[in-house]
C-alpha cells in the first residue's frame, strides 16, 4: 500500500479507521516516514506498560479507601454491653444487671472470687451482655476477694456496673455456713427378726461441726442391702447387717454405720425374758414372795442346776432368801450368743453380773457383793409348747456364783 505521507489529512483518516496509532502518527507527522515493523513492537510493549503502571495505581488507591469504609463501618456497628459502654449504640438505654451464681455457700475463714460471678447486662430491647469491668462493695470485701467471717451467716454483697454514665446494681449474698466434721448414731445399732422391718426415721443423726457445736439433722440418706427409702427389710437369715448413714453440707459429706443384728424371733423372746428377770429381781420394793414367783415363771418346772440334778423347789428357795436378805442393785442377765441344738432347744451363752447389799438389821452372811459370774454359764431355754422357759444351766448357788 502506498500512502502520501505529506498529506497529514490522509494520516489522521489513517488513526481515525485503526491503521495506525496515535504514537504511529507521531512518527509520521515528525518523520514523514511511515513506522517500521520494529518501531510497531516497540510502541505496543510501551502501551502495556503504560496500562499495567495506570492498574497498579488505581489498586493503591482503592485498597486504602476500602480499609478506611471497613473500620468507618465496624465503629458505626460496633454495640455498647461488655466493655465499660463506650462503643453503645444511641438506640439501646442500659437497664439492669444480672448475677450467676446470685448466692454461695463458703466455710468460715475461707475466701471467695467474685470475679467468678457472671455479670450479665440488660437493654431495653431485651438484649444482653456479659461485662467485666463491675466493681464490689459489702463488709470483708477486698477487689474482687471476698473474706469470709468465722462466724456462720447471710452477708450481701453489692455489684455495680457504670454504662454511659447510667449505674445498675445488684445483690450477691454470701452465706457463711460451719463445715460439719463426724456424724453419729442414737441408737447406732438395732436387732430384727428374720423377714422383719425396721423403720431408720426412727435414728437420731446428730452432726458435729469444727467449733464442737451439734445439731440433729433429718435429711440424711441411708444405703446398704435391704434399704427402701427409710425402711430397712431384714433377710430371712441370721446374720449382721451394716447399713450406712450419710450426711452432706456444703459439698462435704460425713458417714456413720448402723449395725443391724438380724435374729430368730425366739432370740427376741429369750432377751426379753431376761430383761424381764433382771427387772423382777431389783424391784426391792415389791415383796421377796411377789419377786420369787414372777421370777420363777421364766423356769421350766423341771429345772436341773448346774450339776444335772433337778432342783426346781431348791432354785426358788434360794431366790426367795435372797431377796429377804438383801438389796438387789443388780441381777443381769446378758445374752452373748445363741446355739440351736434342737428346734425347741436354745443354748444361750450369757455374761451374768450381780450387785447386792445387805439389808439393814440382817445378821450373817455377806455385807455386800459385786459378782461378775465366770466363765460366762452356758443357760439351756427350751420351748414347751407356749413358752420359752429355763431348762438347766444358771447357776445360783453360792459356789457356783463363787461368792
Amino acid at each position: 500500500m502506498f500512502f502520501h505521507l505529506a498529506n497529514f489529512e490522509t494520516v489522521a483518516t489513517l488513526v481515525d479507521v485503526g491503521i495506525f496509532t496515535k504514537r504511529e502518527t507521531s512518527i509520521v507527522m515528525k518523520n514523514k516516514t511511515r513506522p517500521t515493523e520494529c518501531d510497531r513492537v516497540r510502541f505496543s510493549e510501551e502501551k502495556n506498560a503504560q496500562e499495567k503502571d495506570i492498574k497498579v495505581k488505581r489498586t493503591k488507591i482503592i485498597i486504602p479507601v476500602v480499609i478506611v469504609l471497613s473500620l468507618v463501618m465496624a465503629i458505626l456497628g460496633c454495640g455498647g454491653g461488655g466493655g465499660g459502654g463506650t462503643g453503645s449504640t444511641i438506640s439501646k438505654t442500659f437497664s439492669s444487671i444480672s448475677l450467676n451464681p446470685a448466692s454461695a455457700i463458703i466455710i468460715p475463714g475461707d475466701t471467695y472470687e467474685l470475679a467468678s460471678v457472671t455479670v450479665t447486662a440488660t437493654y431495653d430491647d431485651a438484649s444482653t451482655a456479659i461485662v467485666k469491668n463491675v466493681s464490689w462493695s459489702g463488709t470483708s470485701v477486698s477487689g474482687t476477694i471476698f473474706t469470709c467471717p468465722t462466724i456462720p451467716g447471710s452477708h450481701s454483697l453489692t455489684c455495680s456496673y457504670t454504662e454511659n454514665g447510667v449505674t445498675k446494681s445488684a445483690v450477691f449474698v454470701a452465706t457463711v455456713q460451719k463445715k460439719p466434721l463426724g456424724v453419729s448414731l442414737n441408737p447406732a445399732s438395732a436387732t430384727v427378726v428374720t423377714g422383719g422391718t425396721y423403720n431408720l426415721a426412727s435414728v437420731a443423726v446428730t452432726v458435729t461441726y469444727e467449733d464442737l457445736s451439734t445439731a440433729i439433722v433429718t435429711n440424711a440418706s441411708w444405703s446398704g442391702t435391704g434399704i427402701s427409702g427409710l425402711t430397712f427389710a431384714a433377710p430371712t437369715i441370721t446374720g449382721s447387717v451394716p447399713l450406712t448413714c450419710s450426711y452432706t453440707e456444703i459439698g462435704v459429706t460425713k458417714t456413720a454405720v448402723f449395725t443391724v443384728n438380724v435374729v430368730r424371733p425366739e432370740e427376741i423372746l429369750i432377751r426379753g425374758n431376761f430383761a424381764s428377770m433382771s427387772s423382777i429381781l431389783e424391784n426391792n420394793a415389791a415383796t421377796s414372795v411377789a419377786r420369787t414367783n414372777a421370777f420363777m415363771n421364766s423356769i421350766d418346772a423341771g429345772f436341773l442346776d448346774v450339776s444335772g440334778t433337778p432342783n426346781y423347789q431348791d432354785l426358788s428357795s434360794a431366790m426367795q432368801s435372797r431377796c429377804d436378805r438383801y438389796t438387789i442393785n443388780a441381777y443381769r442377765f446378758t445374752a452373748k450368743s445363741f446355739a440351736f441344738t434342737a428346734t425347741d432347744t436354745i443354748q444361750v451363752t450369757t455374761k451374768m453380773y450381780i450387785n447386792i447389799v445387805r439389808k439393814p438389821g440382817i445378821q450373817g452372811g455377806m455385807s455386800a457383793a459385786e459378782i461378775f459370774v465366770t466363765p460366762d454359764p452356758k443357760i439351756i431355754w427350751k420351748f414347751n409348747g407356749t413358752s420359752w422357759l429355763i431348762k438347766s444351766g444358771l447357776p445360783y448357788k453360792s459356789s457356783e456364783l463363787s461368792i
